[in-house]
């Protein structure tokens, strides 16, 4: 009896045995047929097919590395990216690479995390491919990028450098490194590499763009004006290059033009944010300096609606209030060049000066060489002033009256008046104390500017 039992479980292991052998057999017969299906799906562009296809493998064969992998391929065809990370990562975890392509894998694996953000995640798979595929410069390239956006900036500029070592034509590496550098104001090397990019690719904006900025750095305004040029061509750096643009301008006294520059730039702003304020900042100044008052504050105004608290914007707005509200100042600050002069010449008038000579500093500041009138008293020698106008916007600091005592000094003039339509700053005031210079600000101006006719 015992005998009989044994041999049937001898029968039924024999039998299964024999079973799993077949269901082997038949899988892996069938399975590669499954997986070139699949593969020929992918190929001619049905990925809703391959999709459901994938599935269906994966449903009966959860652990089938090849269905995961191209299911992830019909995903990432179909862009969509979070889904397709899912099913690589999925290969990925399993180690097994014999029916898939690992370098394929990692460099999707790589891109994707990128894509979703994870850069460090993507970080470890460049830099793993980096190692496998030393010679590989664009994953050198790639790394350098994603520690760019981590503000790893030394770290970027290794990487980019082995990329160039590898393959020295790649303008990607020389126009990321360039620009690196210039951050760093490591401006010599910058230079090189920005200057190589452009020679291997004449419509590299960016580099152009950082190009113009080294030339403005060097005061080599028409070399800046002309990369800058070029540069506005590509839309990403189109409202700084022109910005750009209209601040060289600026600085060579062609305000016209620059208003041209900065309204081109202002126009194509799609959002309110860092870098229209900045285009509206710089306007704002060139209105300002053709004493275009009213604009200059309009925009003024604008930005303290968006950003309260940017660069001297509330300064400038307390320092034009006046202008605001008073006429008299109105006409002070945004006369043009001779009829400034003339208000100037009211004012010493009104104190009872006679004007010997003058010297324009600026368009916005005036020295009158004065003398007090005629007295009954012909022995008294009549005694110089020196007058000092300005209306600058900015605090009239200690350098300013050094500068107008030197001047005193030289000219061999005993008292001065230093008049202006801003403020004094401490140390200023500090410093006339202690010498014959009176002092006269925005308030004690527009008593005078009441007491005269415009």
């Amino acid at each position: 009896m015992s005998s009989i039992i044994i041999q049937a479980f001898l029968s039924v292991l024999v039998f299964g045995g024999f079973l799993i052998i077949l269901i082997i057999i038949i899988k892996n017969f069938f399975s590669p047929r499954k997986i070139s299906t699949l593969k020929n799906y992918i190929k001619s562009g049905n990925y809703k097919a391959a999709i459901n296809f994938a599935k269906d493998i994966i449903n009966k064969d959860r652990g089938n590395i090849e269905a995961h992998f191209y299911l992830g391929e019909a995903y990432y065809n179909q862009q969509k990216y979070e889904l397709a990370l899912l099913e690589y990562k999925t290969a990925e975890k399993s180690g097994i690479y014999q029916n898939i392509n690992e370098k394929e894998l990692r460099e999707k694996l790589a891109e994707l995390y990128g894509k979703v953000n994870a850069i460090d995640e993507s970080l470890k798979e460049y830099i793993l491919l980096t190692k496998k595929y030393p010679k590989d410069y664009l994953y050198f390239y790639k790394a350098g990028e994603l520690f760019e956006r981590k503000n790893s900036n030394q770290q970027a500029i290794k990487y980019y450098s082995d990329s160039i070592k590898l393959s020295d034509n790649y303008v990607p590496a020389l126009t990321n490194i360039g620009m690196l550098l210039f951050e760093i104001k490591n401006y010599t090397e910058a230079q090189h590499y920005l200057q190589k990019a452009v020679n291997r690719d004449s419509y590299n904006h960016k580099a152009h763009f950082y190009l113009g900025m080294l030339k403005k750095k060097e005061n080599n305004y028409k070399s800046a004006l002309r990369y800058f040029e070029k540069s506005l061509r590509d839309k990403k750096y189109k409202v700084k290059s022109l910005m750009e643009r209209g601040a060289i301008l600026m600085v060579l006294n062609r305000y016209e033009e620059a208003i041209v520059e900065l309204d081109r730039a202002l126009k194509n702003c799609e959002k309110e944010d860092n870098i229209k304020i900045n285009v509206m900042y710089v306007l704002a100044n060139c209105y300002e300096k053709m004493r275009n008052i009213t604009e200059a504050i309009f925009l003024w105004e604008q930005i303290y609606s968006i950003k309260p608290d940017f660069r001297d914007v509330s300064n400038k707005l307390s320092t034009y209030q006046e202008m605001r509200l008073d006429d008299r100042m109105k006409d002070f600050l945004t006369a043009k060049d001779e009829e400034f002069i003339e208000i100037c010449k009211s004012i010493i008038s009104n104190m009872g000066l006679n004007i010997t000579d003058q010297n324009i500093l600026s368009k916005n500041s005036i020295e009158f060489f004065c003398l007090e009138p005629d007295t009954k008293w012909r022995n008294i020698r009549k005694r110089p002033k020196l007058i000092h106008i300005s209306r600058r916007n900015d605090p009239i600091d200690e350098a300013v009256i050094r500068k107008l005592h030197e001047t005193m000094r030289e000219q061999g003039v005993i008292r001065a008046i230093i008049i202006t339509s801003s403020i004094f700053t401490k140390l200023s005031k500090v410093f006339a104390k202690e010498r014959p210079i009176e002092l006269i600000d925005k308030n004690g101006l527009q008593e005078i500017l009441n007491k005269i006719n415009l």
